[in-house]
């Protein structure tokens, strides 16, 4: 893993905003897992770490039955390995964390979190339309029988 001038967050900058549209997929580290649904990775090109939220599911809070292990198992898994980025098409959020989808040995880490049991699938999110996730229960990718 990189050694990062400054582990802190900052919003993106125009022209950061106009490279990370740009992107599509990309190989990052985890540096931080705040709970089960996001991770601090760094985006090739930037020297700063940036939250991303999973696409596709929703774990408890920290604070809510759960929320605990959820992390817990997320960091067991992923927290300082090389994983692959996938991220959909809106790309950030109104809280500036991207969205996106993490795979670390072939396997996405929504799904993994879904199937065992530390998350839920969501169909939309409180703040907006996730087109690309009814796409992915479409093909297949993600099944809404997993919350039943």
């Amino acid at each position: 893993m990189k050694k990062l001038k400054s582990k802190k967050v900052r919003e993106f900058t125009k022209d950061e905003r106009e490279k990370l549209e740009l992107m599509e997929t990309f190989d990052s580290f985890v540096y931080r897992v705040h709970d089960g649904d996001t991770i601090s990775i760094r985006i090739p090109g930037f020297d700063f770490l940036t939250p991303m939220r999973f696409l596709g599911t929703n774990a408890p809070e920290l604070s809510e039955p759960g929320g605990m292990a959820a992390r817990d198992y997320l960091e067991g898994r992923i927290k300082g390995k090389k994983i692959e980025i996938i991220l959909g098409d809106k790309k950030e959020e109104k809280w500036g964390r991207l969205l996106g989808r993490a795979r670390e040995g072939g396997i996405y880490m929504d799904e993994d979190m879904i199937l065992t049991g530390h998350s839920t699938p969501f169909d939309r999110r409180d703040d907006g339309k996730i087109p690309e996730q009814e796409k992915a229960f479409e093909e297949g990718r993600i099944q809404k029988e997993w919350s039943n």
